[in-house]
C-alpha cells in the first residue's frame, strides 16, 4: 500500500460515519460527538435515514448523495441495512 493510502487511512481529512442517528443513545450520536470532542479538524460526512442535521452537519439520506473525497468512512449500520448499500 502506498504512503499516502496509509496517510489517508491514519490520518484522515475527510470522514463519513454511515448511520447516523438523532438517538444520543445510539452508536453514530455517540461516534459523532466523541470526533467532536477529540477535536476533529477534517470534514465529516454524515449518512442517516431520517435526514436532517445533526451537530450543525447535515444528514445525507442516500449513500450517493455523499462528497466524493471521503478517506474513510465507519459503518454503524446493522447488517440488514449494510446489505442496502
Amino acid at each position: 500500500m502506498a504512503v499516502h493510502q496509509m496517510k489517508r487511512l491514519f490520518e484522515p481529512k475527510h470522514v463519513a460515519l454511515l448511520g447516523v442517528s438523532q438517538d444520543k443513545s445510539k452508536s453514530g450520536y455517540q461516534f459523532l460527538q466523541s470526533l467532536i470532542a477529540g477535536n476533529y479538524k477534517g470534514k465529516i460526512s454524515l449518512l442517516g435515514r431520517q435526514g436532517g442535521e445533526l451537530a450543525g452537519l447535515p444528514i445525507y439520506t442516500s449513500i450517493d448523495d455523499l462528497p466524493p473525497d471521503i478517506d474513510v468512512a465507519f459503518n454503524l449500520l446493522g447488517p440488514a441495512q449494510t446489505r442496502e448499500l
